[in-house]
């Protein structure tokens, strides 16, 4: 989180619908990036066609031509796309069944997803903030990729799908009468879960705060 970019993924009205209100909140939109899913649910209604693909906005408050710069690594992208300039096309299936053994979320995004557009546009130790947590895949994505993580989340389901998530990547079981979940303590612990630091090795998973958990 910077002057620099954020991605907002959604089904491709709902993109168009986001995508306006960000031109009026003072965004510019450097990609609209279709993501085509190979495993697309069904269509249970069979009134229309399947639908497999969503969009995913790329934007920023970077003015064109001004001092603030947005993060693009480029070379790390190209390199990932066999040398080539990668395009706006992305194909990444679903999340699969190991991202949901702790839940599952509607709209749930595969890791690999949040992971390609995080190394795109962030480095390591910059703060990722998503505002509408879910099922976590952000968080998870982030201290993976050695990134700081901060998110909000009002729906206490998800809340505590996103904290088992985080505490799993420090091999910490959660167990729900180590938490008081009443409304006062509820944020306080999803605040204290979801701000974990990376490690110092990007791979190594991150660690918990030094005063433990709420």
């Amino acid at each position: 989180i910077q002057p620099k970019s954020n991605f907002t993924p959604g089904p491709v009205f709902g993109g168009q619908v986001i995508g306006m209100a960000m031109l009026q909140l003072g965004f510019r939109i450097l990609n609209d990036i279709t993501w085509e899913k190979p495993n697309p649910p069904p269509n249970l209604g069979c009134r229309c066609f399947t639908h497999s693909t969503e969009t995913v906005l790329w934007a920023t408050k970077a003015k064109k031509g001004s001092k603030h710069k947005y993060a693009f690594n480029y070379e790390e992208m190209r390199e990932e796309n066999g040398g080539k300039q990668m395009k706006s096309v992305w194909r990444i299936g679903t999340a699969g069944k190991k991202e949901k053994t702790h839940g599952k979320h509607p709209t749930q995004k595969p890791i690999e997803l949040v992971d390609r557009c995080l190394r795109a546009s962030t480095n390591p130790g910059d703060l990722v903030f998503d505002p509408f947590v879910g099922s976590g895949a952000t968080g998870v994505a982030a201290l993976r990729l050695g990134r700081r993580f901060l998110g909000c989340e009002a729906d206490e389901e998800f809340a505590v799908l996103t904290t088992k998530r985080l505490l799993e990547l420090n091999d910490i079981a959660y167990e729900s009468s180590n938490y008081n979940l009443q409304p006062s303590s509820r944020k306080r612990l999803f605040e204290q879960t979801a701000t974990l630091e990376p490690s110092d090795n990007d791979h190594v998973p991150a660690r918990l705060p030094d005063n433990g958990p709420a």
